[in-house]
């Protein structure tokens, strides 16, 4: 979902956690963040004639959605897990105007001016270099066209991100002070940054949905299997130091959502721009 560089070691800005977690992904994770691509889609204007670029497009949480008002989608991903995922959901679904490209998405393999629509629901915010993705995203696009990209908002405007980060926090982690935002989790710096890479008319919103936990353990089993982060850890441990990580995680996400069911909710800010 994010995109490769080979100036950074940050984990999720290589292919292969989410590649890992692809199918899990899909089956788990992809109808929530669809209410956010829905909220974004409902604020863009399309037709039948529009040309659409999703970058970092996973399984296609929002080209799926679009795909049938749209002329044609070129989807986007680093991950070969994900774009197997989204060939399985364009057949079970008939789709038959997107179409697939294992591709960087901070060297699009497309000429200037390619796209009427380009969109990034969740995946620029991991780029290694967030400012070169917005430029290719701005090169891709006509004059005139629009772009929607999204980024989470911090920490302690999701209480699903805290159940699972204090669901894994070590015993002898203190509670920590947040970190101040200084990427795409500031509106302002999410803004500013859409500007230099040359978009106008940058309004940026917050918007959150929630998700509904019935019970602890299919939250849990969810979670591993369809976030790129727990993934990575359960990877880097024996079977017996994850059954101690899941069983400590189980009691914690107990205490902390607390009676059941329940619901999580989330803030995310979506960024609506056009290149002038």
């Amino acid at each position: 979902m994010a995109n490769r560089s080979d100036e950074t070691d940050a984990p999720l800005s290589r292919p292969d956690p989410w590649t890992w977690v692809a199918e899990g992904y899909a089956e788990t994770t992809l109808d929530y963040l669809k209410q956010f691509s829905d909220a974004g889609l409902a604020r863009l204007d399309y037709d039948g004639t529009s040309r659409v670029i999703d970058i970092a497009c996973g399984p296609g949480t929002t080209a799926l959605a679009l795909a049938p008002h749209v002329e044609r989608i070129a989807c986007v991903d680093f991950s070969s897990g994900m774009l197997d995922e989204l060939r399985h959901r364009v057949g079970a679904a008939g789709a038959t105007n997107l179409d697939l490209f294992e591709a960087d998405g901070q060297a699009l393999p497309f000429a200037e001016q390619s796209f009427d629509i380009g969109i990034s629901m969740f995946g620029l915010m991991f780029f290694p270099d967030r400012s070169k993705g917005f430029r290719e995203l701005h090169r891709v696009l006509r004059s005139g066209g629009q772009a929607l990209v999204s980024s989470w908002a911090p920490v302690s405007r999701s209480e699903l991100m805290q159940a699972v980060i204090g669901a894994l926090r070590p015993d002898e982690a203190a509670d920590e002070d947040e970190v101040p935002a200084v990427g795409l989790e500031d509106p302002a710096v999410f803004a500013e940054t859409m500007r230099q890479a040359g978009f106008d008319g940058v309004e940026v919103f917050p918007v959150s949905r929630s998700l509904a936990v019935e019970d602890i353990e299919t939250f849990w089993r969810d979670t591993v299997r369809g976030t790129a982060p727990v993934a990575m850890l359960k990877r880097g441990l024996d079977a017996a130091a994850w059954r101690g990580v899941e069983e400590k995680a189980l009691r914690r996400l107990d205490t902390l959502i607390g009676p059941r069911p329940a619901t999580l909710s989330s803030t995310a800010f979506l960024a609506l721009a056009r290149r002038p």
